[in-house]
Formats: C-alpha cells, sequence, structure tokens
C-alpha cells in the first residue's frame, strides 16, 4: 500500500474533523483499541478474530499462552506464534490457536495488530472475542479496520471501495477488476490528472499575479493543451463507468410476459436450480426474484417477475407492479411468449416496447409442444417485432428442455458486447460516486477553457482550474465530506 496525504496520515486537521461530523462514525474512538471476528458467523475449518490499537499486543498477549513460554509484547512484526487462547479469569483455555502480530506502521490499519487464527466455530469465537472486551478492548463497528486505514494513510478512498468490491465480488473478472483498483490504479491516474491541473493552474496565477498584461499566447496553448489532456483521460475514465456497474452489480435481465408462459421455469433453467415455483397455475409468481449467474467472467442479474396481464387480485396487482418497475430498471429483458396459446394478444404493454434504449429479446417458449416449432417462430417473429421501437431479437426455446437456450445466451452475451463491457481499453472501474465527481470535473474544465479562449479571463479559467482539482481529490478521499466517508464504511462488514 503507498502512503497517503499528509492531513490523513496524522489523523489531524481537516480529516479528523470530518469524522466528528459523521453521524454513523463520531462515536467511534479511535484511539480505542478494537477487536472482531473477521471471518463469516457459522461453523467452518478455521476463524480468525482480530485486534487493531495501540494496546492491540498487550491485551492479546494476556489472552494468548505460547507454546514457547515468549510473550506477544517480545514478539516481532509479521511473526506467527502457536499457543492457546485461555481467559485470563480463571487460566481455563478457550481453543489452540496461532497469533500473527504486525507492528505499526506496516499493518492494514497502520496500528499494532494481532490475528487469531482459531477453530471455525461461532462459540470459540465468540469466547476470544469475549475475553478480549473484557481486557479492554472494544467492538468493532462495520467498516472501522478499514477506516483506520484510510486515516492513517495506508490506503485512499478508491482502495478503501475496492476492498468491499473485492470482498462482495461475483465472477472472476469482477475481482479482478477491483484487485487492480486496490492495487492503485485508479489512484495513480487521478494522480495525474491532479498534476495536469496544478501546473496548468500555476501558470495561470503567475500570469495574473506577475504580469499586468495577458498570457503570451505560448502560455495559453500550454494551459489549453494541459486541460484538453486531462479532459479527454477524464472521458476515458468515464467510459469505464458502465463496466463497472455491471462487474459490481451485475448485467439484469429481466424474464417477463404474460402468466403461466414458462417465465420461472426458464428462471430455474439458466439458474440451475429450482429457485422459483412452477405450476401450471397462473400467476404463481407475485414477487421479484433474482440470480446471479456467472457468464464468462460477467455477473449476470436474472430476474423473475409475476405475470403482467390485468388483475383484480390486490396482491397481484402489486406483483406486477414490481414486474413493470424491474422492466423499466433492467439492461436487457426478455418477453416470453408460450406459442401454443392465442400468441396474436400476448404483447407486452406499449410503454414497455417504447424503452427504446433497451435491448428486448421475444423468447418464444414452449416448442417442445408445438406441432410445426419452426412455423410458430417465424409467424410469432413476423407478428410481435415489428410492434417494438427496436427490432427485437427472436429466439425459439424450450424452457423446460432447454432447446435453444444456448442460441438465448448468445443474444444476452452480445447485448453485453454493445454496451461496450468487453472493451479492455477501458479497463478502470469507476463507480457512482467516482462517476458523479468526474462529471464535475469535466464541466469545470469546459467553463475553464471558456474562460480562457472566448472570455480571456484567466482569473475565472483559475477558479474553475482549481474546482475541477478539487472535484478530483473527492474520489481518492484527500477532499471529501463526512456524508460520503459515512456512506463507504457503513457498507463495510464488521471485522473489515
Amino acid at each position: 500500500m503507498r502512503s497517503a496525504v499528509a492531513a490523513r496520515a496524522t489523523l489531524s486537521g481537516v480529516a479528523i474533523l470530518y469524522i466528528a461530523l459523521m453521524p454513523d462514525l463520531r462515536t467511534m474512538d479511535l484511539s480505542s483499541t478494537i477487536c472482531a471476528i473477521a471471518t463469516p458467523i457459522g461453523r467452518g475449518g478455521l476463524g480468525i478474530v482480530r485486534l487493531s490499537g495501540s494496546k492491540a499486543i498487550s491485551i492479546a498477549g494476556r489472552v494468548f499462552q505460547s507454546a514457547s513460554g515468549r510473550g506477544l509484547d517480545e514478539a516481532a512484526g509479521f511473526t506467527v506464534h502457536y499457543g492457546h487462547a485461555v481467559d485470563p479469569a480463571n487460566g481455563g483455555a478457550i481453543d489452540e490457536v496461532l497469533a500473527t502480530v504486525f507492528r505499526a506502521p506496516r499493518s492494514y490499519t497502520g496500528e499494532d495488530m494481532v490475528e487469531f487464527s482459531t477453530h471455525g466455530g461461532p462459540v470459540v469465537m465468540r469466547r476470544i472475542l469475549d475475553v478480549l472486551i473484557s481486557g479492554g478492548a472494544q467492538m468493532a463497528q462495520p467498516g472501522e479496520f478499514t477506516l483506520r486505514a484510510f486515516l492513517n494513510g495506508r490506503i485512499d478512498l478508491t482502495e478503501a471501495e475496492a476492498v468491499a468490491d473485492l470482498i462482495d465480488a461475483k465472477t472472476s473478472e469482477a475481482a479482478a477488476a477491483a484487485l487492480e483498483q486496490l492495487q492503485g490504479a485508479l489512484h495513480d491516474e487521478v494522480i495525474a490528472l491532479r498534476s495536469e491541473l496544478v501546473s496548468a493552474l500555476a501558470r495561470l496565477e503567475m500570469g495574473i499575479d506577475f504580469t499586468e498584461e495577458d498570457l503570451p499566447p505560448e502560455e495559453i496553448a500550454s494551459v489549453m493543451d494541459r486541460l484538453h489532456r486531462v479532459e479527454e483521460r477524464i472521458d476515458h475514465l468515464l467510459a469505464g463507468y458502465q463496466r463497472g456497474r455491471v462487474l459490481r452489480d451485475g448485467f439484469v435481465v429481466v424474464l417477463a410476459g404474460p402468466p403461466n408462459v414458462g417465465k420461472s421455469t426458464l428462471f430455474n433453467r439458466l439458474a440451475q436450480d429450482e429457485r422459483a415455483i412452477v405450476t401450471d397455475i397462473p400467476g404463481t409468481t407475485r414477487d421479484i426474484l433474482r440470480e446471479y449467474i456467472n457468464l464468462e467472467g460477467w455477473p449476470l442479474c436474472l430476474v423473475d417477475t409475476a405475470g403482467i396481464h390485468e388483475a383484480t387480485d390486490l396482491v397481484e396487482k402489486i406483483g406486477i407492479e414490481r414486474s413493470e418497475g424491474a422492466i423499466r430498471a433492467a439492461d436487457g429483458a426478455i418477453w416470453l411468449i408460450d406459442c401454443n396459446l392465442d400468441w396474436s394478444g400476448q404483447k407486452p404493454p406499449e410503454a414497455f416496447r417504447d424503452l427504446s434504449q433497451m435491448p428486448w429479446m421475444i423468447a418464444v417458449n414452449k416448442l417442445d409442444r408445438a406441432s410445426n416449432p419452426q412455423e410458430a417462430v417465424m409467424k410469432i417473429a413476423a407478428h410481435h417485432a415489428p410492434t417494438f421501437a427496436q427490432i427485437p431479437s427472436v429466439v425459439g426455446i424450450s424452457a423446460r428442455n432447454g432447446d435453444g437456450i444456448d442460441s438465448l445466451i448468445d443474444v444476452i452475451k452480445g447485448w453485453i458486447a454493445q454496451m461496450g463491457m468487453t472493451d479492455q481499453s477501458a479497463k478502470i472501474t469507476i463507480n457512482d460516486r467516482h462517476r458523479a465527481a468526474l462529471l464535475r470535473a469535466k464541466d469545470c474544465i469546459v467553463q475553464s477553457l471558456h474562460a480562457i479562449s472566448d472570455d480571456h479571463a484567466p482569473e475565472l479559467a483559475a477558479f474553475e482550474t482549481r474546482n475541477a482539482a478539487v472535484a478530483l481529490g473527492e474520489i481518492i478521499g484527500e477532499t471529501t465530506t463526512e456524508d460520503v466517508l459515512s456512506e463507504v464504511f457503513s457498507n463495510f462488514c464488521i471485522g473489515k
């Protein structure tokens, strides 16, 4: 991990003010020693209980009984010690453990840390946690270990977010993108962009302070060239937004259609699990079901919905309203049609067919029961496809026996490619927070360029350039607010 700005590294100045004002984090005593179970609750082969803070080694040392007879206070950093966790109140052994010692500042949090590797039973880990708290440690709040890493300059805000993304990664592609951000890809890019802006700002302010005439043409050209380079790089970063969103949240595909056309059967087929209840009774599905599928490294979020029709039952109406909301929020939608029923009346509502920004697919289902499957697909395609704002793909399938599923998946892969997901040139992924800051920075740069070229106003150009640098600083956490920090770290699990 690289060093961060001095304001954060010393827990002083403006950074500590942010923490003092945060509604969710202001109760944290950042001078205390914290502890938490760092592994998921439940039975497992191994578990980890961790401490961080100035008293971490002394508190852990009272709980740890080394087989060598040496105390943890003598242990060097990055060393592992075998022994037992004991209850200091009575000396009784709790578990056979390994104690790993990390010395400040070379630890995850930048503080002294100890991690106990225990057997993965919840009772054992809870008992160790209880004796640590009795010995003076405090229970960590969600994300507090990573918050301390940020405040102590071990990581910046983009790297803190990457930790959460890496934990939540649904595919290997998502994990690789999160790891790249954790290793500083976005951090380094933002630092380089801010350096360009600072150089442009220095030239503008030097011209304002030390000359009574306009900036020389060569200086104006140099400033504008730098601003254009930054604007171009920001556009390149913005191109990674959709890719980042899909890797984090999944490419959302909604299965929609009238009742009893096979949506839940197709959902189960694609999910390779009996997730949805399937019956011959129309309207079985009344709520939204979601399942993530790994589609060649891309997380595909499948959404099964209630059948859309004129309903009189209140619960069914609510389910249909949720279905309509899911369609509007999707990246793509599959409209299922039962080719054995009156397919001429199975069109989606016109409001959905006009959602031209979203790709549609018509899946002609239950072909295994059709007397002439090929003819049924051709007739349905000719009747339904022209009614959409953009001509949809049409595939014939049998959700029950799997016929045509490969073709359906190929269409979804095409949707992903059309969104630029497979464009490796936009490799750095960004989230909503990064995107908002980048857009603000770009707007300031555009205003600065106008002030130079059109208005010949270097003071205004300097003001906008400075604002652009501040906006970029928000991305890495050099300039941010208590609300942003609260939102980022409150999404973490306890123990991380």
